[in-house]
């Protein structure tokens, strides 16, 4: 990966004799839900694939989708057709013009509903008392990031102006669901989601957010699509967690399951 890197950062700085790439472990890694090193989001991808069925309509679709496809649970492992790594090998497919079975296409609204479902499940839980706390694990350090960033921005003259970062569709499904405005469709390539901070002559603070070069309006926004930065830090303030406490939280949680509870909990914002 970091040769591809190396290669690519060549190509588009051509002048520069040396660059300097920082990484880190996947254990580590907050752009996007990390069920694989969080035991609590493990547990809760667990439960989900466990009971999967129980997403109503989703049974009756996966048996009649796995026979069109042929897909025979004894041959894999036992596990029941997922509906995300589906969507996923079909997405991949087209973008490289690989041909995709026609019994996959002429169901491909259905993968699409179910895909986002189980995905929506697996970064914020299967119930609203467990909302929360899924929440914060999935997308929490990133949204203290992006608070961290706009303070840093406005009082920090030499911080930069701009932050970009790539994630992943699972975070960025996450943080439209945290915002309260997910609309239930899954983020398309490319997709992206701007945080623009403000400050009037008054020295107030104001913060506006754009998802697919538009801006949207979020709860309890005050003039249209722009809301005061006290009622943004408010509206994130449930979900955001600095890493450290992140990670505390991922340990402690363990993989018992979607306690749903406050144990372990560390204020956020």
């Amino acid at each position: 990966m970091a040769s591809r890197q190396r290669s690519l950062f060549r190509k588009c700085f051509c002048c520069v004799d040396r660059i300097t790439i920082f990484t880190e472990p996947a254990e580590r890694e907050i752009l996007y839900p990390n069920h694989s090193f969080c035991g609590q989001l493990k547990a809760v991808n667990k439960k989900l694939f466990k009971g999967i069925d129980e997403i109503p309509g989703l049974r009756e679709n996966r048996i009649e989708l796995q026979k069109l496809l042929d897909y025979k649970e004894d041959a894999n492992n036992k596990k029941k057709l997922n509906y995300v790594d589906l969507r996923d090998e079909i997405i991949a497919r087209q973008a490289h013009g690989i041909p995709v079975p026609e019994t996959a296409l002429a169901m491909m609204n259905e993968i699409e509903l179910y895909a986002v479902k189980m995905l929506t499940f697996m970064v914020s839980g299967s119930h609203k008392k467990m909302r929360k706390d899924i929440l914060r694990l999935a997308c929490g350090p990133v949204l203290h990031l992006v608070h961290d960033n706009m303070d840093a921005s406005v009082w920090n003259d030499d911080f930069y102006k701009l932050q970009l970062y790539a994630c992943h569709d699972s975070m960025l499904l996450a943080l439209l669901v945290t915002l309260g405005i997910f609309t239930g469709k899954w983020p398309p390539f490319a997709a992206d989601l701007v945080f623009e901070s403000y400050e009037d002559k008054a020295g107030r603070r104001w913060v506006r957010v754009l998802y697919l070069n538009e801006p949207v309006h979020l709860p309890g926004a005050e003039y249209g699509d722009v809301i005061s930065r006290e009622k943004f830090t408010a509206l994130i303030g449930p979900y955001a967690i600095t890493v450290d406490s992140y990670r505390q939280e991922c340990l402690a949680g363990g993989e018992d399951g979607e306690n749903g509870g406050d144990g372990g909990r560390s204020a956020g914002l």
